[in-house]
């Protein structure tokens, strides 16, 4: 249980990352 919990923090940050990254992307275009 607590390992599914840490996944699902760790996915979490992932798409938040890939978000920004993509705003910054935006951004440069």
């Amino acid at each position: 249980m607590e390992n599914s919990f840490e996944n699902s923090i760790t996915i979490r940050n992932i798409l938040r990352e890939s978000r920004l990254m993509a705003t910054e992307i935006k951004n440069d275009e």
